[in-house]
């Protein structure tokens, strides 16, 4: 064995990591082999993970691919010996018996580290003749090489010729040769490989780069002076504590369920609820072939959509296809919401283990201020980290989320069980930082999107993307939608079968229920029958008086109805208006410009007046006012709803909302559902100006007027939604550019915006990784950002306004007395810059009171606007700025902005 301390011990004197304020210290190499061994226990442990990455790369010999990755991973911070480096620390490079060298350049150490890669592999090869060209080789290796160096978050580029000390390059080769003798590569073997045969595997590489790295730097990895063979501190220290690292952080999966069946899977259904035929088709993925596939449910609201996508998930990982699952919503509210739904579930989708349960994770901005995830943070085996737990609690039920998993928000998918923003999922396919690190979370799972036709095109062109790379990676992907156009199911197929490498079918136009299954094999459109129906009565009106008279006859036959409408500001008036003859008490405003904390405590007094289980006492006399907040996955009901008119499939999906369960009791006048649509009458002659009297502002939100003429005219001449049998005909004819009945103007401005649709999916096309060119080269404009500034969704530059209060002593934040991120995060409100325009900067004692404020936040007031309101009633606050005064803000009502007279 060849003893390190006496043929190579210059390399203990390079530092790899230490402790902040002392000289206590980690060598280099060693850091190198904890990185290398928790990358051989991820593999050791998980199998399956390996299967993966190599099945990206079948005709490479499976040992030789294991040997290539462990190498670059044990020279992942080649870098770090450069003077550039080393002297952040001269303290440590004087303790270690070296000598500082002048800090060359200020290039980072990713970057000096390729460089010094790259002229390691010419020398190494220098005067053979096994290698008729480097560049073969460079162009081989090249991904592999950009995963490893660009583990910091992003790809790096080679500095070229770094000006380091002569010495210090011997270092690096002899570096690279021990690297080369722990894990045994045949370089010049490597040059007769396909150019760029790694790029597929370098996506995923990137993020096991990153994950073993963060692992390794961990506190479970003690810092060791000694010198010693690197085989025997492999075996010694590094293999032990990443298997205990790697055990303690969560990212093991517990394996499926085995031999489950439809109730131990889905516990939190009532005991003896049968299957839907649409989860009886999910039920049968288990059985079917190996092989990643895609799936399409299309069903009603309030059919079961999510439970079929569960148990499909739960089949596909059966069969050895993904190892957990991944769901993504519209929005927070919609996540919370799912989140409480798999909260008491999600267990029976795995197995017990030795390695305790998998850990659910909670994946959007605000998670930090949900309880019930915060609670599940610390548990151990079930058990609350400080000992108390309720008598009527089992420890082997409800909700885990490992600590490590839930400290950094960019791990936050690699949980073997995860619900969240499809936002947190999309950052995965852009130029964010450790997009990566997400994209090997979502690669070994299944990605279940729920609402998938609830975005806007940019959004949905990103989403694209994600599926393809889903694909390409070897994953499969769940689809859930009740209103799903055909032309935007076509293209998401499309996208799962460029990234597979199978040829697109065509759709049909079959009626729901409908499941269709894409694999490399043969596509299947499954017609199910319908155990679900939606059959509510609609009546349009142009008058907004019959609306809110609708809402209080509702409420005088003791009943529970909603309103809701386009835009803030409209809801916000009708509220008001209601306001004068409904009590405070029974009259509920919710809609988006509210401050977080406000937010979550109005979204809790929803769900629990308007949920499943509300009683009639809790329910009687109340009326909800609110914006698109509502019209998406909350499981609200309520006895008669208003609606402003909007594009078909969302008018649908606010009349699922109408008297969603059965009840034994419906107010009378009320017994069967009906929805009132606000808006103007759809006339042939339509011209410019139809529908801004009836909707106002909400023709921004919704800006073809030839989708909405046609809705309003197939609801007015239909009278009804039935459902499922109308889905494909209402929504289909809401979207019939070609319809030879809809006026010209109106066709003129749907056009118009159809080039806008194409402008949006050409932006995102500029901001989009390609899968095809591998880490490290796909970015389309080379640029990437933060997380918090990659655009998941386009729409009008927005603020976030962080509030504070300034009455009787020091200016203090809204949501909280404490100065933390979470009280930050309880008091900000986004509002669209456009605004705020032409408003003043803070001057003089205002400004000296703000930045004392800023000075003591978290973040130094960095992401957010600090903005001071004082009382102006007793509900109401006003800004407290000179020239800000028409700013007011009410926990009732929310931001609000007071025009001028």
């Amino acid at each position: 064995m060849n003893d390190m301390t006496n043929n190579n011990s210059n390399l203990f004197r390079y530092w790899g990591k230490a402790t902040r304020g002392d000289a206590e210290w980690h060598p280099l190499l060693y850091h190198c082999a904890d990185v290398a061994a928790v990358l051989q226990v991820l593999f050791e442990r998980d199998a399956r993970l390996l299967d993966r990455l190599h099945g990206l790369t079948p005709t490479f010999d499976r040992q030789r691919f294991e040997k290539l990755l462990l190498f670059f991973a044990f020279l992942h911070d080649l870098g770090k010996v450069a003077p550039a480096f080393q002297n952040m620390r001269r303290d440590i490079v004087k303790d270690a018996g070296g000598d500082p060298a002048r800090r060359s350049r200020e290039a980072h150490h990713t970057e000096l580290g390729l460089e010094l890669f790259e002229e390691a592999i010419r020398r190494a090869l220098r005067g053979t003749h096994a290698v008729g060209s480097l560049d073969d080789l460079f162009d081989v290796l090249d991904p592999l090489a950009s995963a490893a160096f660009g583990h910091h978050g992003r790809p790096c580029c080679s500095p070229n010729a770094c000006d380091m000390p002569p010495l210090v390059r011997e270092d690096a080769q002899a570096f690279f040769d021990e690297g080369l003798r722990l894990f045994p590569v045949d370089l010049a073997q490597l040059a007769d490989e396909e150019a760029y045969l790694f790029r597929p595997v370098s996506w995923l590489f990137s993020g096991l780069l990153v994950l073993c790295d963060w692992m390794a730097s961990g506190e479970g990895f003690p810092f060791i002076r000694d010198s010693m063979p690197l085989e025997d501190y492999l075996e010694r220290h590094a293999l032990p504590a990443a298997r205990e690292a790697v055990t303690r952080s969560g990212v093991l999966c517990p394996e499926p369920h085995a031999a489950a069946g439809f109730g131990e899977l889905l516990p939190h259904l009532p005991k003896g609820a049968c299957p839907t035929p649409l989860q009886e088709f999910a039920l049968r993925e288990a059985a079917r072939p190996h092989g990643q596939c895609l799936l399409i449910f299309e069903d009603v609201t309030g059919s079961g959509k999510t439970e079929a996508a569960l148990l499909a998930a739960h089949g596909i990982m059966s069969r050895g296809d993904a190892r957990g699952l991944y769901v993504g919503l519209p929005t927070m509210a919609t996540a919370n919401g799912m989140y409480a739904r798999l909260n008491e579930s999600y267990r029976a989708l795995f197995e017990e283990s030795p390695i305790g349960p998998a850990s659910l994770m909670l994946a959007h901005g605000a998670r930090s201020l949900h309880d019930d995830f915060l609670f599940s943070i610390g548990l151990e085996r079930g058990r609350p980290s400080d000992g108390d737990q309720n008598d009527d609690e089992s420890p082997d039920s409800g909700a885990f989320c490992t600590a490590w998993l839930a400290d950094n928000r960019k791990k936050a998918l690699l949980a073997p069980c995860g619900v969240g923003t499809l936002d947190q999922a999309l950052l995965a396919v852009l130029p964010s930082r450790h997009q990566s690190l997400r994209l090997l979370g979502l690669g070994r799972n299944v990605l279940i999107v729920d609402e998938v036709h609830a975005y806007a095109p940019y959004t949905t062109r990103l989403l694209e993307n994600l599926i393809a790379f889903q694909a390409g990676l070897g994953g499969s992907v769940i689809l859930l939608s009740a209103t799903l156009p055909l032309d935007v199911k076509q293209q998401l197929v499309t996208a799962f079968c460029e990234g597979a490498g199978i040829t697109p079918p065509v759709l049909t136009n079959r009626p729901l229920p409908l499941a269709t299954r894409v694999d490399a094999q043969d596509v299947e459109e499954h017609g199910l029958p319908s155990e679900r129906s939606l059959k509510v009565a609609v009546k349009m009106t142009a008058s907004r008086e019959e609306a809110i008279a609708r809402l209080l006859a509702v409420r005088e036959a003791g009943g529970c109805a909603a309103f809701i409408l386009n835009t803030v500001d409209r809801a916000t008036e009708t509220f008001d208006a209601l306001a004068r003859s409904v009590p405070p008490e029974d009259l509920i405003l919710f809609h988006a410009r509210f401050a977080l904390g406000d937010r979550q405590a109005i979204e809790a007094d929803v769900l629990s007046m308007f949920d499943k289980d509300s009683t009639r006492e809790v329910r009687k006399g109340k009326i909800l006012v609110a914006t698109q907040v509502v019209e998406q996955s909350l499981d609200l009901d309520f006895d008669h709803l208003v609606t402003e008119l909007a594009p078909m499939e969302l008018v649908i999906q606010r009349a699922g909302r109408c008297q969603r369960h059965k009840r034994d009791w419906r107010p009378a006048g009320f017994e069967a559902p009906s929805v009132l649509v606000v808006g103007p009458q759809a006339l042939p002659d339509a011209g410019p100006d139809w529908g801004k009297t009836e909707l106002g502002t909400g023709l921004f939100v919704y800006p073809m007027p030839g989708v909405l003429w046609r809705t309003a005219r197939l609801l007015e001449t239909t009278g009804r939604l039935s459902m499922p049998e109308d889905a494909r005909r209402l929504v289909e004819g809401a979207y019939a550019l070609d319809d030879p009945d809809t006026p010209e103007l109106l066709k003129s401005e749907d056009a118009l915006q159809w080039i806008k649709t194409k402008g949006e999916r050409s932006l995102a096309d500029l901001n989009l990784l390609d899968f095809r060119q591998g880490y490290g080269t796909a970015s389309a404009n080379g640029v990437w950002h933060n997380d918090r500034l990659t655009p998941t969704r386009l729409g009008q530059p927005s603020v976030t306004l962080r509030l504070a209060i300034f009455e009787d002593g020091p200016l203090r934040l809204w949501g909280s007395h404490a100065l933390d991120a979470k009280a930050c995060a309880l008091s900000e409100v986004s509002v669209l810059a456009s605004r705020l325009m032409g408003l003043p900067d803070p001057e003089g004692v205002w400004k000296e009171r703000l930045d004392a404020l800023e000075a003591q936040l978290p973040d130094k007031g960095r992401w957010a606007r600090l903005i001071p309101f004082e009382r102006a009633g007793s509900d109401e606050w006003r800004c407290a700025l000179p020239g800000w005064e028409g700013l007011r803000y009410s926990p009732g009502r929310g931001l609000g902005f007071q025009r001028k007279n």
